[in-house]
């Protein structure tokens, strides 16, 4: 993995992890709701983010779109959307 993705496995990870606790808590199952950690979360998303933008603010929008497509690929091959604890 170069230096510039390193960032999307993070994202990925933090994407899912939010997603997966979205989905505890509409589905009831989340007894001791942490809105700090939350909070805390969602400033490392923002962080992630802006780092991910910033290594690719000079890449031309094609060659983005296909980094893109070939990162989902991987993580849907993968099994990496699947919620770890």
């Amino acid at each position: 993995m170069t230096a510039d993705r390193q960032g999307m496995p993070a994202l990925a990870a933090l994407k899912a992890e939010i997603d997966k606790g979205l989905s505890d808590l509409a589905g009831g199952r989340v007894k001791d709701f942490d809105a700090d950690r939350v909070s805390e979360r969602g400033r490392e998303l923002s962080q992630t983010i802006a780092e991910v933008r910033s290594r690719f603010a000079d890449l031309p929008p094609e060659e983005l779109e296909r980094l893109i497509q070939e990162a989902i690929a991987a993580a849907r091959n993968s099994g990496s959307g699947e919620h770890r604890r």
